[in-house]
């Protein structure tokens, strides 16, 4: 077999890998926005600081350390609505680069890089504003919480 023969057995090879890769980072980039709406139960990021304000309140925070939480973590929740929001653009990207007439792998894997790079980003961010926030409470807060949080969840 030649040189020419194999050429488009391995560019058909390269796109199937490469819808696959793109298939699987938008699947964590699609599950990651997704857990981020649960979090937020469709409330954004003000209807979230209401729900954390009742359950520090369940651990006895005293109000400057809710005051502290909710500056701390108001702005990370804030920047999961974003983040959201460009994931759906971004979607809608793919969603056109798929359905053109020529698909361009290139151009999907540029997708998939920027995705990426938007949620780690914002993972940075949000696990950042956690720890900061955490470290507002003692550890017998951060105890109750986390139990809380867990029983809440279902977890």
């Amino acid at each position: 077999m030649s040189n020419e023969d194999k050429k488009p057995r391995y560019f058909g090879r390269a796109l199937a890998i490469t819808a696959v890769v793109a298939a699987v980072a938008g699947g964590a980039a699609v599950a990651f926005a997704q857990h981020a709406q649960h979090v937020l139960h469709g409330h954004g990021a003000a209807g979230h600081a209401e729900h954390v304000q009742v359950m520090l309140s369940a651990i006895g925070a005293s109000d400057a350390q809710k005051a502290e939480f909710e500056a701390v973590l108001t702005p990370a929740f804030a920047e999961l609505d974003v983040m959201h929001d460009a994931h759906s653009e971004a979607m809608r990207r793919l969603h056109e680069l798929l359905g053109a007439p020529t698909v361009d792998p290139a151009r999907i894997e540029a997708l998939r890089v920027e995705q990426l790079s938007v949620i780690d980003v914002a993972s940075q961010r949000f696990t950042t504003a956690l720890a900061e926030a955490a470290a507002v409470l003692s550890p017998e807060q951060r105890a109750a919480l986390v139990q809380a949080i867990a029983l809440h969840s279902g977890g």
